[in-house]
């Protein structure tokens, strides 16, 4: 009886085939007559040469690749056409989103005036008086206490000033 076994990783997609430390040890446990079973495409890889790559590498040591979503298996050569039009793809729409979201971010940074992420938790002129007060000597908490943030914001305040 065929032993099955479940590999599950939380590294990106994104990341080149060979330098993701799970799918790496399942790559090594395959054996010549084994399938490799995904639920997507996109769990191999986004980069459509990664993946065309790494199926066409898995089919030369005879590792059959099975993509349930698709229905599609490398054994045979329909499988194959499917399996690489459908990396291309991916590949694809991946390159789209890319650009929408450069876009989105550009977007927001001209309609907010360049500010990107979270906001500031002291304004300017608390960030002022937090120096002022810490060059006269007030201590750290006292300060932080003063503005009812951390100690550790009132340190990034003073680091980045």
């Amino acid at each position: 009886m065929p032993e099955n076994n479940i590999f599950s990783e939380h590294i990106s997609g994104g990341v080149v085939a060979h330098s993701r430390p799970v799918l790496g040890k399942l790559l090594g446990k395959l054996q010549k007559g084994d399938t490799l079973t995904v639920i997507k495409l996109d769990r191999l890889g986004r980069d459509a040469i990664d993946v065309l790559s790494l199926i066409r590498e898995l089919k030369d040591k005879g590792i059959g690749v099975r993509i349930l979503q698709l229905g599609a298996d490398t054994s045979g050569s329909a499988g194959s056409l499917i399996i690489g039009i459908l990396a291309s793809v991916a590949s694809w729409e991946r390159e789209i989103i890319k650009e929408r979201t450069k876009a989105g971010i550009k977007s927001f940074r001209n309609e907010n005036g360049g500010n990107w992420g979270r906001r500031k938790k002291l304004s300017p002129s608390a960030r002022d008086d937090v120096l002022k007060s810490h060059q006269e000597g007030q201590s750290i908490r006292a300060i932080a206490q003063r503005y009812r943030v951390s100690r550790d914001t009132i340190y990034r305040t003073l680091a980045s000033d």
